[in-house]
């Protein structure tokens, strides 16, 4: 589908070593409006909203915070590591918007299965719907998080 001139500007942005060293977009040669279109779809069919998603993901970091680094659990579901970082990540989105480099890594104690994000992921997935091109590295696949999650 056409991309807008804005989403051209902002997936720039998301290319590696401009605003971070990987970038968003990892070896997706889709635009930035077809990404953002297949992830909105994905998700829909979960019935979960990006809202809610992310609001599951900071409440799991905002327990791993408690843990000063040492892993702490929640619910004896999930196993936590909050690793911060010095310093503030832009979104590429250009909302202004500054967040905490910091990486929460997230163990399910039932089946050991592992995922990590950022405090950038839970923005742009709140507010942009976005969860990173295939191959990024920290690319979050929507339903497969959703299922990790227990949300589904």
């Amino acid at each position: 589908m056409k991309q807008s001139p804005e989403l051209k500007i902002i997936q720039a942005n998301m290319m590696p070593g401009t605003l971070s060293a990987h970038g968003f977009i990892g070896q997706d040669s889709r635009n930035l409006t077809d990404i953002l279109r297949a992830d909105a779809k994905s998700l829909k069919q979960t019935g979960i909203s990006q809202e809610a998603l992310a609001e599951k993901m900071q409440e799991l970091t905002d327990c791993g915070m408690q843990g000063l680094g040492r892993p702490t659990s929640m619910d004896g579901s999930f196993e936590i590591e909050v690793e911060d970082y010095m310093g503030k990540l832009p979104c590429p989105f250009q909302d202004n918007a500054k967040v905490d480099k910091r990486q929460t890594r997230v163990r399910r104690l039932d089946t050991s299965a592992i995922m990590r994000w950022t405090d950038l992921n839970i923005h742009m997935i709140r507010e942009h719907g976005f969860f990173e091109g295939h191959g990024s590295i920290y690319r979050l696949d929507p339903a497969q998080l959703t299922r990790f999650l227990g949300m589904i």
